[in-house]
């Protein structure tokens, strides 16, 4: 039997039907309330690529990923998180460098993300590389991180972590001066 067929029948933990509970972040309330406060989130209008990069308008996943991909500028350290709509991006990305000689290092948040890099021929390095200890406090140490999102709620809400790389996610993304949710 398939892994997919043996769970099919299992009631998710907070009961079927039943609100899902609440993510946990990790912003505080306001002052004066219970509540955290929100983020007025605004799409940016992102740059396109100088060429299209074999663009499928039938596939919301690959046409986050090239969006994704051309925010990627020579020079940049970025952070390359894991999932499939992220795997379009870090392909983007290396047709970008084989393409255009982009030159860029990124660090993966998962072996697969690592593994999908090097097949695309994105150059990598190590969190050990990254020169931590001669970073001044809160100075980013990589300029873009791009991962995704498990679900996204209609107040744009995320929902990260149903995979086993969270933890490595989480670093990569707050070494980030900038961190780019992929969803589709």
């Amino acid at each position: 039997r398939h892994a997919e067929s043996r769970h099919a029948d299992r009631t998710p933990p907070y009961g079927r039907g039943a609100p899902r509970p609440e993510p946990t972040g990790t912003s505080r309330p306001a002052p004066g309330t219970d509540t955290p406060p929100r983020i007025n989130f605004q799409p940016p209008n992102l740059p396109q690529p100088s060429e299209p990069l074999n663009p499928e308008p039938s596939n919301p996943k690959r046409a986050v990923g090239l969006a994704a991909a051309a925010l990627v500028e020579s020079g940049m350290r970025l952070g390359l998180g894991t999932g499939s709509t992220t795997a379009f991006a870090i392909e983007a990305i290396g047709e970008r460098v084989r393409r255009d000689g982009l030159r860029v290092a990124g660090v993966p948040t998962s072996f697969a993300a690592e593994r999908l890099a090097r097949q695309h021929g994105v150059p990598l390095l190590s969190l050990d590389s990254l020169g931590l200890d001669a970073l001044a406090p809160g100075a980013p140490a990589l300029d873009l991180a791009l991962d995704g999102a498990d679900e996204v709620s209609p107040a744009l809400d995320l929902i990260k972590g149903r995979g086993a790389a969270h933890v490595r996610e989480k670093v990569v993304a707050s070494l980030a001066a900038r961190f780019v949710v992929l969803a589709d």
